[in-house]
Formats: C-alpha cells, structure tokens, sequence
C-alpha cells in the first residue's frame, strides 16, 4: 500500500508510548466506488505527538474493519515491540485478543492480513485494546475504554487524529 507519512515516522515511533489507530471509508460502502484508508497517531508519555501516518491500503482491503486491521499492521510494522496501541474497531481488537488461529482462519476475509500482522508480532501479544470512537470533550473522564479506565484526553486527542489521518488516506 501507499505510506504517505511524516518523515520522521521510523525514527521516532520508537519513542512512542502510545499509538492510536484508524481506518475509514468515503464513497461507500462497496468495492466500486468506496475508497478506504488508514490512519496511525503516535504519542509519547506526555501526550505529545512523535509520529504521524496515513495512507490507502492495498486493493483487497476493501471494508473499513479491513483499513482498521490495516493500520494495525502499519502501527506494528513501524514501532517497537510492547507499545500499547488503541482502536476504536471493536473487531479488530477482539480479532488480535483471539489469536492467530482465530484470526486466520479461511472463513475470515482478512486472514491474508492476520497472516501478515502475526509474522510481524510472532508469538508475542499485541498489547492492544478498545476505545469509544467520535467522543465529546464532555466525555473525557466519564466514558469508559476497553480496560475499565476512563477516556483520557490523551486518548481523546490521539483517537481523533487518527480519525482525521484515516479520512486523509481514503482521499489520496
């Protein structure tokens, strides 16, 4: 796929303590004239931005939980190991809590992806978990993530970025 992303994403991914993960679509649903993309904000342990990606997956990843798999893959491919990373995709993450056999199996319309996302990460757990999409500043401290804390505004600020670096992609 297309990576458009800031220069110093390899660089300075490394000293990200936290990664925030998107997918979108525009046009769509449907192969024909949906376009989908993908988006990855990185912070540090003060809630400053290290590094920044957006970009369109490849032809096959056609549904938005496939460009929210997808910037999974990205997020992986570009940090270090044990980096906690956030999604808003319910399936996604469930997907990655369930492990490779689960993921890859041929019924499963990523497998492909699955596939490529456990070479990444081996027999290592992805330190992933859910968060609530499209939050209200009202929501912050009050609406809870999938681990049971309240939404910080780290991770509001972080989930909207990547909300916005995912409709970026699905433009190009």
């Amino acid at each position: 796929g297309n990576l458009n992303s800031n220069l110093l994403l390899r660089i300075s991914i490394s000293n990200s303590n936290t990664i925030y993960t998107d997918g979108s679509m525009i046009d769509g649903p449907g192969r024909v004239v949906g376009r989908v993309g993908f988006g990855v904000a990185a912070l540090d342990i003060n809630g400053s931005v290290t590094a920044l990606a957006y970009g369109v997956p490849p032809d096959w990843i056609d549904s938005v939980p496939g460009a929210e798999a997808w910037a999974l893959y990205e997020a992986l491919r570009h940090s270090i190991p044990g980096v906690r990373i956030w999604s808003d995709c319910a399936s996604v993450v469930n997907r990655a809590k369930a492990g490779k056999e689960a993921a890859t199996k041929a019924e499963i319309k990523t497998a492909r992806l699955w596939n490529m996302i456990y070479d990444i990460i081996g027999e290592a757990t992805v330190d992933i978990h859910w968060l609530p999409a499209h939050t209200t500043k009202s929501q912050v401290g009050h609406i809870l993530k999938g681990n049971g804390l309240p939404l910080t505004r780290e991770d509001r600020s972080g989930n909207d970025l990547a909300d916005k670096l995912a409709k970026k992609g699905a433009k190009i």
